[in-house]
This record gives C-alpha cells, structure tokens and sequence, in this order.
C-alpha cells in the first residue's frame, strides 16, 4: 500500500472521537466479509461541511457487542466509506479515493484530537443509553443540557483542542437512544439526525470487514 499522511480530516475525526482504547495493530484480511451477523442498525442523514463545501451523505452505524461497523453513501447512491470500530482499533475504506486507514485507535486519536486524548468513551456505549455515567478522561469535559427533556443533549469537548461533540438523545420504548449528532472542528462540522432504526438486523460483514484492494492508498496519522 502507498502511504498518505494525513494530519487533520474532520470527515473521520468525527467518527474516530467516538470511539475508544488501545491495543494491537489491525491485521488487515483477518476476518471474512463472507454471511451475516445480527446487529442494531442506525441510520443517519448527514452533511459534512469542509472549507466551506457542504457534502451530503448517508450514514449506517451497526452495533454488534464491542463491534460496530460504519457505511456511508453519497450523492445517487454511490459508496463514500465503508469500515469498522472495535474497542482498540480501527479500519476504514474510501473507495471514492481508494483511501485506507488501519490504525489503533490511541494513535489515531493522539494524531487527529491532541495529545494526552488517547480514550474517550466507546461509540458502542453512546448510541443506547444516556452517557451520563461514561467515565471520562480528564481532559475530556461533559455537560448535559435539559432545555427539551424529551430531547436531552450532551456536549463533550477537550479543554485543550478545538473540537466539540453535541449528541442528542430520544426516548423509544423506554430506551434512550442517539437521535443527532454534530462535530465541530474549527471551520469544518459533520453532523447528522437519525431517520431510521431497526433492532438486531441482519447484516452483511461486508459492512464490517469491506474488501480493501492490495493497492489501496494507506492514510497514515501521525502526532506532531
């Protein structure tokens, strides 16, 4: 794979704020895109605004255990992103570019969000449930807003960067759960309402281990 450095993206800082831990690097082709699984699947529409260019875009999250695996569409339909986040790491593949990025998760954060914000609550934890007892690191800062009690949101932002996470939460069939979501990173913000939820769907693991061709572009993050 050839390698790309890349240094600030908010199209995956939004995503990789999300999610948590550290471990081994990601082995890529060692678990098959082959059959399904069971899995709770969200559906948002979203819009990412980057140097002042808006873009559109689907967004599927599905939560199985610790694994939750991201699918984006674009305009008419066409794939924008495809991959999947564990507790300790993450692979993400962007066919339009044929981009690729297979990292640990406490690098990518590290490189992407600062240093010292190697662990932030995990993506699977804050789509059911309120996260008002998610523990935090401590530069990590959480402030809850009942304006609309029906419609509870909560703000996550590092005290020491410039980035911040409002997430908004709606009861369904007495379990809250993750309704919008909006990341801010100085100029640049992607955020997304959700318009669909289906209860233990049966997915393909093709949304969670994608087919990366060999010769895909490797995006490589690194701390300054």
């Amino acid at each position: 794979m050839k390698l790309v450095r890349i240094v600030n993206c908010v199209s995956l800082l939004g995503l990789i704020l999300l999610a948590t831990g550290c471990g081994q690097q990601v082995q890529p082709g060692a678990e098959s895109g082959v059959g399904s699984l069971q899995a709770d699947a969200y559906r948002f529409s979203a819009r990412l605004f980057r140097d002042g260019s808006p873009t559109t875009l689907r967004l599927e999250l599905y939560r199985s255990d610790s694994l939750v695996g991201l699918y984006g569409r674009a305009y008419l339909g066409r794939t924008a992103l495809v991959g999947r986040v564990t507790p300790d790491s993450i692979v993400m593949y962007f066919p339009p570019t044929d981009d690729v990025l297979m990292e640990r998760l406490a690098d990518a954060l590290e490189a992407l969000a600062g240093r010292g914000v190697s662990r932030v609550p995990s993506l699977s934890s804050l789509l059911s449930g309120l996260p008002d007892s998610v523990t935090l690191p401590p530069r990590l800062l959480r402030v809850r807003n009942d304006t609309d009690k029906r419609r509870p949101r909560y703000l996550f932002y590092d005290s020491a960067a410039t980035w911040q996470l409002e997430l908004t939460y709606r009861e369904e069939r007495d379990v809250w759960r993750l309704y919008a979501f909006e990341f801010t990173a100085g100029e640049n913000s992607l955020r997304g309402t959700r318009d669909r939820f289906r209860a233990a769907a049966t997915v393909s693991r093709e949304r969670f281990y994608p087919s990366i061709p060999v010769d895909a572009r490797r995006i490589l993050v690194a701390v300054d």
